[in-house]
Order: C-alpha cells, then sequence, then structure tokens
C-alpha cells in the first residue's frame, strides 16, 4: 500500500514539473500584455498650433504624457525636454508621440508653446504641446494621476494605444529613462 502511495506521490510531482515547464515555456513565446496602472478619463486641451486636443485624437499610439514649464525656474524642464527629445531619438517611430502639458496656462498660451517648440526644434510631427484654461489643465493633469503644485509633478506617464497608463519614469532616474525608451518601442513592435 505505502509503494503504491509513493508511485501516485511521485506521478503527480511529475505532472506538475511538466505542467509548470509548458506554461513557463509558453509564457516566455508570447509577449506579455503591459501592466495597466489605470485607465484614462476624458479630458481637453488646447494644442500649441491653436487646435483642440482631447482624449479620443490621442488613441491609436502610444504616447508620453508629463507637465512642463516653458521659462523653468528650477531645471528640472529642460532636462525633461532633453529627456523627451532623446526618446523620440531612440524610438524612431512615428507613433510614439509626446503630450507636454504646460503647467502654468496664463503665461504658456498656445502661441507661448508654438515658439518655444520651435525654439528647442521639436518634432512637429510628433511631439504636442497643449495648454488651456487653469481649470482645464487641472482637470488633465488631475486625470493622469501627476501632481501641478505646488511644484509640478517630474514624472512621465506612458500610455499605450488604448489610452492605458502602463508605466511611470522619473526625469531624474537614467535606469527609468532607459526602460521608458524600452518600453515604448515594445509597444510599437
Amino acid at each position: 500500500m505505502r509503494k503504491s502511495w509513493k508511485i501516485a506521490a511521485a506521478v503527480m510531482w511529475s505532472l506538475v514539473i511538466v505542467v509548470s515547464a509548458f506554461a513557463f515555456m509558453a509564457s516566455r513565446d508570447t509577449p506579455a500584455e503591459p501592466e495597466r496602472l489605470f485607465e484614462l478619463d476624458d479630458f481637453t486641451l488646447t494644442t500649441h498650433t491653436g487646435e483642440t486636443l482631447d482624449t479620443a485624437e490621442l488613441e491609436g499610439d502610444p504616447w508620453v504624457a508629463m507637465i512642463f514649464l516653458t521659462e523653468c525656474p528650477t531645471g528640472a524642464c529642460p532636462m525633461m525636454i532633453s529627456r523627451m527629445h532623446a526618446l523620440l531619438e531612440a524610438v524612431e517611430d512615428p507613433r510614439v508621440k509626446v503630450v507636454s502639458i504646460a503647467a502654468d496656462p496664463v503665461k504658456d498660451t498656445p502661441e507661448q508653446l508654438a515658439e518655444y517648440a520651435e525654439l528647442i526644434g521639436a518634432d512637429k510631427d510628433r511631439w504636442i504641446f497643449a495648454t488651456g484654461s487653469m481649470d482645464e489643465v487641472r482637470d488633465a493633469v488631475g486625470k493622469l494621476y501627476l501632481v501641478l503644485e505646488p511644484s509640478h509633478d517630474e514624472r512621465f506617464l506612458l500610455f499605450d494605444e488604448k489610452n492605458r497608463a502602463v508605466g511611470t519614469y522619473h526625469r531624474s532616474d537614467d535606469e527609468e529613462m532607459a526602460q521608458l525608451k524600452a518600453d515604448a518601442a515594445a509597444l510599437v513592435n
């Protein structure tokens, strides 16, 4: 009786190992869908070209959201802008976009954002600068779960083509910025 119990246990463990091995191998062959942080609620802003930008227009392509100021007293914004230039250079696929939201819409009007975009050489097909009334900016930033005040958030949010947040990355962390590039590239491959 003991011998048959030991054989049954050995067979069960063998089956568990074989099934686990197949499951592991199958998971390696199928790319995992990125973990979703949240699904984006609707907001509306105005772009640097004076056009309306809403979340429906962002759907269909991966994109990165950030908050910035054209006149940044801390130096964080120039680094964030530099990081986005590097992202767009590293991920050449034109489907990857950047949406930079003005933290001070009183100063950063569509006209000011257009001048700024030209000054920094932003890719006009891939980089959108957005503003609006203070209420519109607060609404958008709140729906992005970013911080606007007392000083704006220094993180980037990556969204997939269905407007689902799939990652956050801090502008000062080189490893996180490398991960942002890899994650953005994976969304278009």
